[in-house]
């Protein structure tokens, strides 16, 4: 799950909150918009209709990904780690959230002006410049307060927002990897990682297999400090963790990212099977990230019964707290994931309703 706050030290971006919400709205923002423009300037409905729609659609696709690629850049410029005020840091408290929704929705607000603007004049050539831009920018200050409502809905009622969450996960994978390829293009950084975790990121087990009987280091990782056991892990690859195991990997090394283990990674890909070839193999079932979770906190984000089960029957700590106080119970409520928090509560888990405990 892209939202997954585990893989917020790494960019997460906050377009993953925005964009399902955008596309959810997108038929009423354009009939809105269309109407505001037909009513105030005496303009023919149909043909503002067409000019919005076309226009939303450039800004939804094109605009919202690259407005949030121009604050990448600048992050990547200017702040150490790339991480600033449009990223979702680990365990967010309430008012970063509120931080990094208001400097996207500023931004995609400038970002919206201009680009629909530019496709609307295309419509309305004899209309002055002036009074499209009037129209912009009245008809989307309307929108986006309709769009900070949505989100603020989404926010409090997670079991509604968690389905578009997951139908946008593809959309914002494509959207990292590919302005990470542009920046480490333009920084003359390409990716240079060794063979073996080549092999692993590729699934190609025979040639794992090969450059593991010449010697390659099991435990070596790749360019951001992932252990090669982390990724196949994480990439549900059981047989890629097995012969890494076989081999010598550390089980509980962990990554210099997150801090987290090839446990976690899998727990959080929802990967039972792995999740018990890391266990028998002594993977420490309690191991803490960066932010102070447990595996058990990533099979109760992605609502992973099976895997709540596993890491439970290895002795789990039913009630560890995040480094903020969170709870795997609290965790699976908040996710409307009812059967996992069930089975928390069954193996002792305590409900802490204000967090605090």
């Amino acid at each position: 799950m892209l939202i997954n706050l585990m893989l917020a030290n790494i960019g997460l971006p906050m377009v993953a909150v925005y964009l399902p919400f955008a596309w959810f709205a997108l038929i009423p923002i354009i009939f809105i918009e269309a109407l505001y423009g037909a009513r105030r300037y005496h303009l023919s409905f149909s043909r503002a209709l067409l000019a919005q729609a076309i226009a939303n659609g450039f800004s939804t696709v094109i605009g919202i990904p690259m407005a949030w690629f121009a604050i990448v850049l600048v992050q990547v410029a200017i702040v150490p780690g790339g991480i600033g005020p449009a990223w979702l840091a680990p365990d967010p408290s309430w008012w970063s959230i509120a931080l990094a929704v208001a400097v996207l929705t500023v931004v995609f607000y400038f970002m919206s002006v201009a680009t629909e603007g530019f496709v609307v004049a295309r419509f309305f050539g004899e209309l002055p410049r002036q009074t499209i831009r009037r129209w912009m920018v009245q008809s989307n200050g309307i929108t986006y307060a309709l769009l900070v409502a949505l989100l603020s809905g989404g926010v409090l009622a997670p079991k509604v927002s968690a389905p578009l969450m997951n139908l946008m996960e593809p959309v914002n994978e494509a959207i990292i990897s590919g302005v990470f390829s542009v920046i480490e293009h333009v920084s003359g950084k390409e990716k240079k990682e060794p063979p073996l975790i080549r092999a692993v990121e590729a699934r190609d087990l025979k040639e794992a297999q090969e450059l593991i009987s010449k010697g390659a280091n099991v435990n070596q990782t790749d360019d951001v400090g992932f252990p090669a056991l982390s990724i196949a892990a994480g990439r549900r690859d059981e047989k890629m963790t097995k012969l890494l195991l076989e081999a010598g990997a550390d089980v509980n090394a962990r990554s210099a990212t997150l801090n987290d283990t090839a446990l976690a990674r899998a727990a959080q890909d929802s990967n039972g099977e792995t999740v018990r070839i890391l266990l028998a193999a002594g993977a420490r079932v309690d191991d803490r990230d960066g932010a102070g979770w447990t595996p058990l906190f990533n099979a109760a984000l992605t609502g992973d019964l099976e895997i709540v089960e596993a890491l439970l029957s290895a002795g789990a700590h039913v009630n560890a707290r995040s480094s903020s106080g969170w709870t795997a119970l609290r965790e699976a409520q908040m996710r409307g994931h009812e059967a996992v928090a069930q089975r928390l509560k069954s193996a002792g888990a305590i409900d802490f309703p204000d967090g605090s405990g």
